[in-house]
């Protein structure tokens, strides 16, 4: 190689011996090696005498383990490189002779060419083999890896296979040529590989008698999978002459494999077996994609084109099957009994029943269904989404009155059937029904399309459970099943808001039912939320949501039987009216202000307590003549010894008269029997808090009673001058009377 334009070359600043591990380069020659911490091979020579490395009987190979810019650290010698290639030891040698200049490059040695040759012819990821067929052109068999003979060529193409499991990788890729290719033995497949044709004019024929699959995955192990991509090939299963067995792929254990553009016709059994590795270790997330699948109908075997079996969470996407179904048993297009996979943009045309699926939750979406000689498809299990798919000239092909599109099986339940159209055939009769349910319902049809061609058989829809089942929107069914929807369970509907309630009536959006928070309910008129129920029981007119009783209107309040209202709140009916309370107390209160702030001013209270009633009978609270004055009036007439009694029944209860700014100017203590007069705990039977004002009496009072006083001022008529205080006292039988006070001595 030219040391110019292929190596970076670089100058020692001063020579050094066979000792030093730390040289140096003139400066800035350091930035042309690698980083820093690279470490790397140099060939270092005497420039001065030799122009090529290789002159210089002194050349020597270092290892340069860290550089700081110009700095070097080297490792001497590099242990194992040969720079001749002639097998002589490389050792460090002295590069000091005065007056000659050392360079040296980033050279390839033998050493490292060995270990890249070595690497690459063992780098089998990606490594590709081609095997020609017996009648690919001269020029294409004469670089191809093998070359079949039109004899037992599985064994070829196996040889391929095995090439690279023993291989450190165990990996790589068959590449086929046109032509067929005949199969007398199984092809295996244990390790991770691709299969690539040239299209479908690359065939896999299965020969007569074969009576087993045309590939088998045969894993290593009972816990590791098979990942491989197959694609552009047919494979010609030639079911019609097998008697026991046989199909196209035997996919046991495919794990995130890809089946890409195949051709796979007239299976035994199975175009593709889907199957588990081992008892608990599934199949799953492979894809099948753009394939065709057909002529199954030819064998005497089950002639499906895919089966799973414990081999979940696959897809199907944008594949053909053409009359499949043989004359066996359980003789579908797709036979899943493993359920969680998903079929997606497929066409089934003929054949027999196009899709039969035993367990829970599968997809199929966007499919066309043409003149299936069945049903469209077959439902066990729950939770299945069927949306999409057209379904036309149901029952081409069968008895009259014996097919349905979908048929729900008895264990079917809770699927979704959205967004389908359904057809009927034009032959009157030939079809049973369109969606025949037998299953434990509780599914959603929604947005259906029944379309009546030729009259059908049973009815278009078969519903054994429709009291479970939820429809809605769906177009061309009797009144049940129509745009309208029957709700036997819940139905669940957004909350709404007052401008656009949940439930409106068209031309009147803005007035309807809707939900404003969690338990509760309300009714919105033009836009704004009038009438509010919460989970307390409480009921609310205008109230925004917050009830704060179980009737709380905010706004004027009417019952009537014929009258205007002019009040806030009236009742008028024309026979005799009851108010009845349960509680211990009823009030009827006025308020000082319009918005019920500041007191309450006037109020009336019914109590009930102890079994007492309090109540107000002919009592009456009146203006006197004036205005000024009011009064508390026994309206009743008069009788012989009647009393105005406060307490009768001698309750410990205090009673309290309030003055403008005293709230305490009379005061009967109760419990105390004692009586205050600005006085809030009298300490006395009588108590007085502040002066007492005596006035003059013209007449001496009457005597009192034995063990009473009285007293009084005199005004000078009877005992006592002008102005004296007198007291009269009556005790032990006699009445004696005292001046308290001459005011005369003053």
């Amino acid at each position: 190689m030219d040391n110019v334009k292929n190596f970076v070359e670089v100058e020692f600043d001063t020579g050094f011996d066979d000792t030093d591990t730390s040289v140096s380069l003139v400066s800035g020659d350091g930035a042309k090696l690698l980083g820093t911490s690279e470490q790397y091979n140099l060939v270092v020579y005497n420039s001065t005498d030799y122009n090529a490395p290789h002159q210089d009987p002194d050349v020597e190979i270092i290892r340069v383990t860290a550089r700081t810019d110009d700095a070097l650290t080297i490792q001497r010698p590099a242990s194992g490189n040969d720079y001749n290639g002639e097998g002589s030891s490389n050792t460090a040698k002295n590069h000091n002779t005065g007056g000659k200049t050392y360079k040296a490059i980033m050279s390839i040695t033998k050493n490292t060419y060995d270990d890249l040759k070595s690497a690459i012819e063992n780098m089998h990821t990606g490594r590709a083999v081609v095997v020609a067929s017996n009648t690919a052109p001269t020029a294409i068999k004469a670089s191809a890896d093998y070359v079949c003979d039109g004899t037992d060529d599985d064994v070829q193409i196996q040889s391929a296979i095995d090439d690279f499991a023993s291989s450190t990788a165990g990996k790589g890729t068959v590449f086929l040529t046109e032509g067929t290719f005949n199969i007398s033995t199984t092809i295996n497949i244990d390790i991770d590989v691709s299969i690539i044709g040239s299209g479908w004019g690359t065939i896999l024929h299965a020969e007569d008698a074969l009576d087993d699959y045309v590939i088998d995955f045969t894993p290593p192990s009972s816990t590791v999978g098979i990942w491989a991509y197959l694609a552009h090939f047919k494979i010609e299963c030639n079911g019609a002459n097998q008697t026991t067995a046989g199909g196209g792929i035997y996919a046991q254990g495919a794990i995130q494999s890809v089946f890409d553009h195949l051709w796979i016709n007239e299976p035994f059994n199975d175009g593709i077996y889907f199957h588990h590795i081992s008892s608990g270790f599934l199949g799953h997330h492979n894809r099948m994609i753009s394939c065709l699948f057909d002529e199954g109908d030819n064998s005497s075997g089950s002639g499906r084109a895919i089966r799973f079996e414990a081999s979940d969470e696959n897809m199907i996407i944008a594949c053909d099957f053409e009359s499949n179904g043989g004359s066996g048993s359980n003789a579908y297009h797709i036979y899943d009994q493993s359920g969680g996979n998903t079929i997606d943009s497929c066409v089934f045309v003929g054949g027999k029943d196009a899709i039969y699926i035993d367990l829970d939750r599968d997809t199929i979406n966007n499919c066309t269904f043409d003149g299936v000689n069945g049903e469209a498809v077959i439902l066990n299990g729950t939770k299945h989404r069927i949306t999409s798919n057209l379904v036309f000239l149901t029952g081409e092909g069968t008895t009259a009155n014996t097919t349905s599109s979908i048929y729900l099986l008895s264990t079917s339940g809770e699927n979704v059937i959205v967004g389908n159209v359904f057809e009927s055939h034009s032959t009157a009769g030939l079809t049973r029904s369109l969606l025949r349910d037998g299953g434990t319902g509780e599914n959603m049809i929604v947005g259906n399309q029944f379309v009546i061609n030729g009259s059908v058989g049973t009815s278009i829809v078969e519903d054994n459970a429709f009291n479970n089942n939820t429809w809605l929107a769906n177009k061309g069914v009797a009144d049940e099943f129509q745009e309208g929807v029957t709700v036997n369970d819940q139905l669940i509907a957004p909350s709404g808001s007052a401008s656009a309630p949940t439930f409106s009536h068209e031309g009147d959006l803005d007035t309807g039912i809707y939900f404003p928070s969690n338990d509760q309910v309300a009714v919105a008129v033009a836009g704004t939320g009038k009438y509010f129920f919460d989970n307390n029981g409480r009921f609310g007119v205008n109230t925004g949501g917050t009830q704060d009783a179980e009737l709380h209107i905010v706004g004027g309040m009417m019952v009537e039987d014929n009258t205007t209202p002019t009040k806030g709140f009236r009742t008028r009916f024309g026979g005799a009216t009851d108010f009845e309370f349960a509680g211990a107390h009823a009030y009827f209160s006025v308020w000082a202000n319009g918005d019920f702030s500041g007191s309450q001013k006037y109020k009336m209270i019914m109590e009930n307590n102890n079994d007492i009633v309090q109540a107000i009978g002919t009592w009456q609270f009146r203006d006197g003549a004036n205005g000024d004055t009011h009064n508390l009036i026994d309206s009743r007439p008069a009788q012989t010894g009647d009393l105005v009694v406060f307490n009768e029944q001698g309750e410990s209860r205090n009673f309290r008269v309030e003055s403008v700014d005293n709230t305490h100017m009379l005061y009967v203590d109760g419990a105390n029997n004692r009586v205050g007069i600005n006085q809030s705990s009298p300490d006395y039977t009588f108590d007085v808090g502040g002066a007492i004002a005596l006035r003059e009496l013209s007449a001496d009072p009457s005597d009192p009673d034995e063990g009473c006083a009285v007293m009084w001022m005199s005004d000078g008529t009877g005992a006592g001058d002008d102005g004296d205080v007198m007291i009269k006292v009556t005790a032990g039988g006699s009445t004696k009377t005292i001046t308290l006070v001459d005011f005369s001595a003053f």
